[in-house]
């Protein structure tokens, strides 16, 4: 070109801004003179029309393709599985006691030893399920019972306890100390409590100790205690102390049945032995109820041990004038109820005629023919 020509006129670059749902996309384009054609732009083909579209086939401007954002595949995954992991998480059962224990088996009426295994109770406050688990070294499950407030774990002499599992097997578990049972079944009142509150708070009562005398308390006794009680937390365990006479002078005394106590006393002491340990667990309305009392709020749930010190008023008492022997003789098993054994009847002509007899022999007469030897095939050998 000459140099007098003038140079071509420069197109001029302007923003043009365009907004679609999601994005403000910002775009500039050639604007040519007035007299520069459209159809003559580079490459023969109008700039405008090259922003949008192209001629081909999905030679459309990606830049200008509104595409609706969406959370990574991966990602809606792992919340569409967290959803019945948390489910999952809220229901899972922990430890809230165990230890160790020598196992026996009950097979065709013998027992069968099974070893040491770890006995555990396990727990959610939240869904209120509990159970109680068998396991070996390899944390295999052996046996386990959900623990209800109908569940039985029976405390025996020498550390022993006894308990169903779930297919009916029993099982007797002896601890290494009376205090390592003691605290099993001091946890497992308070689990035996928590499921209960699934539905309606009930008096839980678990023995601490086995049963040591025939003597047991009854409604009208009059009985002395030893007792700590404990505030039920909000999270389903034992809470502060509010009382205790466990280091005081005096046992407390009060006659069981007449009101002078919470009713869940009352109920709960009667059938325990002199001696005897037991766990309480009342619920409020059989407690302080919703008016409470200094130091325990209104609808509080009591935690109670208690040990029975003293009996005055049973039938059966350990101040009965029998002879030891015949006490030893009567006194039932355990496991069994206390009955009263029912007097023989009295043979009135018997009666005379013994009388007739000790008359005779103070005036040294015999009315009675000398007894034979009995044969040695009557003998009970």
């Amino acid at each position: 070109t000459s140099p007098h020509t003038a140079p071509p006129p420069r197109p001029r670059r302007l923003p043009v801004v365009f907004l679609s749902r999601n994005h403000l996309v910002t775009m500039s384009f050639s604007i040519l003179d007035d007299d520069e054609d459209f159809g003559n732009a580079s490459g023969g083909r109008s700039r405008l029309g090259g922003i949008f579209a192209n001629s081909e086939p999905g030679g459309a401007n990606e830049s200008l393709t509104y595409t609706r954002p969406e959370a990574p595949k991966e990602k809606k995954k792992q919340k569409q599985q967290a959803q019945p992991q948390d489910a999952a998480a809220s229901n899972a059962q922990t430890v809230q006691h165990a230890c160790a224990v020598f196992c026996y088996k009950y097979v065709d009426g013998s027992s069968v030893e099974q070893g040491k295994l770890g006995c555990a109770i396990l727990g959610n406050f939240a869904s209120k399920q509990y159970k109680i688990l068998l396991y070996d070294a390899e944390k295999r499950t052996v046996a386990q019972s959900t623990i209800t407030p109908q569940f039985t774990l029976t405390p025996q002499a020498n550390n022993y306890s006894t308990f169903y599992d779930e297919q009916r097997q029993g099982w007797s578990l002896r601890f290494d100390t009376e205090d390592q049972l003691r605290q099993f079944c001091k946890h497992l009142a308070l689990a035996k409590f928590n499921s209960s509150l699934a539905t309606e708070a009930q008096l839980i009562s678990q023995d601490l100790t086995a049963v040591t005398s025939s003597s047991a308390v009854q409604k009208g006794d009059q009985i002395e205690v030893r007792y700590t009680g404990w505030h039920h937390t909000a999270g389903g365990t034992f809470g502060q102390v509010f009382d205790s006479n466990t280091t005081k002078d005096k046992a407390f005394r009060f006659k069981v049945g007449k009101g002078k106590v919470v009713k869940g006393w009352d109920q709960g002491v009667v059938g325990l032995s002199k001696g005897g340990e037991r766990v309480l667990c009342i619920p409020s309305a059989l407690a302080y109820g919703a008016q409470g009392v200094q130091g325990i709020p209104p609808n509080s749930n009591l935690l109670f041990e208690i040990k029975v010190v003293k009996i005055k008023g049973s039938k059966d008492k350990e101040a009965t004038k029998e002879e030891p022997a015949a006490v030893a003789a009567a006194a039932p098993a355990a496991s069994e109820p206390v009955a009263a054994a029912p007097a023989a009847p009295v043979d009135e002509a018997a009666l005379k005629k013994q009388q007739l007899l000790e008359r005779m022999q103070k005036m040294g007469h015999s009315m009675l023919p000398s007894s034979e030897t009995p044969d040695a095939s009557d003998v009970p050998q």
